[in-house]
């Protein structure tokens, strides 16, 4: 039990890292955009992006499709981060009896540390793609990716696999 909440969780965790939406242009071409949370997302904005593509192709009966265009769609940009307020009072230095007769403290003052500025990159990447059946293309062409191959299809026939990329 605790296994399938903790491996359900660990997914949630790695599906929140790179999102992909799909808009669909035609009965054989379609959008995928894939967005990341952080500069370290990169690489799962690619893979994410390609799994979106794979998985968009064989919903509409397509065995491979080609990437035709794509498209850096990072966001940059910079945020205000406020400084902290610390606190400065300074302790009594009279002893236990002594503190109930006046104040235990000398109230001090506070210090606002200045605010600063902290940049980020947002990674996104737009594919469109061009989606064929089986038999419309030659899949050992470079270029040509194979849904079963991205999708981790292990019935796929060897000499019908696109090269690993």
């Amino acid at each position: 039990m605790h296994r399938t909440i903790a491996a359900t969780l660990w997914a949630m965790l790695l599906a929140g890292c790179a999102n992909a939406t799909t808009t669909m242009l035609s009965e054989d071409t379609a959008i995928v955009r894939a967005t990341g949370n952080s500069i370290n997302d990169q690489e799962r904005v690619v893979q994410a992006s390609l799994k979106a593509a794979a998985q968009t192709a064989r919903a509409h009966g397509f065995s491979y499709f080609v990437v035709t265009k794509t498209v850096d769609i990072s966001s940059y940009g910079q945020r205000r981060i406020p400084g902290q307020v610390l606190g400065n009072e300074t302790p009594s230095n009279r002893g236990y009896g002594q503190t109930n007769l006046g104040r235990t403290y000398v109230p001090g003052n506070t210090y606002t540390t200045p605010d600063r500025t902290e940049s980020y990159i947002r990674p996104g990447l737009e594919l469109t793609i061009r989606m064929y059946r089986q038999g419309e293309i030659n899949p050992l062409v470079q270029g040509v990716w194979n849904a079963a191959v991205i999708l981790g299809d292990s019935s796929v026939v060897v000499g019908d696999a696109a090269p690993a990329r």
